[in-house]
């Protein structure tokens, strides 16, 4: 990702009224210096008092750019809020989405992924559909952008982890001998993820939980679909 900070160029005035070019200028020479908090203070005397102001505009979306750099991604996704809804004819408006949907998906992002020790679809699903939203909000609103494509590649694997973290508590009811709760989670993967990699076990899930509860009909309409759609499935061929 490339930030224009020399979209209004970088010469200096001779005088140091705070202009907005000038206070824009100092932020960006404030946060270079690793001096967040005086550059954030610069930011909001230019956007509180030049609104209007091209730097102005500008600075709004630094700012969402400069939290997400710092990992402060709630103050990302409160600034880019503020920008879309101040400016949501902004061309800027494409940009500024993705950072919010990028923002909320590092958020989901812990310390046990990090190093590999969590399965992403066992974790609050919240941030990762706040995430998806935002993304699929920027590539239906501007399909054109330069960054709508890696937003539909993240969406994929939101809509992924977002139906394998169903599967995760369904298989968790089953364990339990929940079964019409795990039916009630297999059927929302079928739903509402129909293109996610994890349909095969929503229908494994369903055939299982009918059994159990004695639902013969269902579940051999269960086993069709997934003799259709999934010949190889291991769970038919233990049944043969």
């Amino acid at each position: 990702m490339a930030l224009a900070f020399g979209l209004f160029g970088c010469a200096s005035t001779p005088e140091k009224e705070a202009t907005p070019r000038v206070l824009y200028e100092e932020a960006i020479e404030l946060h270079k210096q690793a001096n967040y908090d005086g550059a954030n203070k610069k930011f909001e005397v230019l956007i509180s008092t030049f609104p209007t102001s091209p730097y102005s505009r500008q600075a709004m979306v630094d700012r969402v750019y400069f939290y997400y750099l710092r990992k402060k991604y709630a103050l990302a996704v409160d600034s880019a809020d503020r920008f879309i809804n101040t400016h949501p004819d902004n061309p800027n408006v494409a940009y500024v989405l993705y950072m919010k949907g990028l923002s909320y998906f590092r958020d989901d992002r812990g310390i046990l992924d990090i190093v590999g020790r969590q399965n992403p679809a066992t974790r609050d699903p919240k941030s990762m559909q706040l995430s998806f939203q935002a993304l699929r909000e920027l590539t239906e609103q501007y399909p054109d952008s330069p960054y709508a494509v890696d937003a539909t590649k993240r969406m994929r694997y939101l809509i992924n982890t977002l139906a394998e973290g169903e599967i995760h508590v369904a298989e968790y009811y089953v364990r339990r001998g929940a079964m019409l709760a795990a039916i009630s989670r297999a059927k929302y993967v079928l739903e509402f993820y129909p293109d996610s990699v994890a349909i095969e076990s929503a229908i494994v899930i369903l055939m299982q939980a009918y059994s159990a509860i004695g639902a013969e009909k269902a579940r051999d309409e269960m086993r069709r679909l997934l003799e259709i759609n999934f010949p190889d499935n291991l769970e038919l061929k233990a049944k043969k």
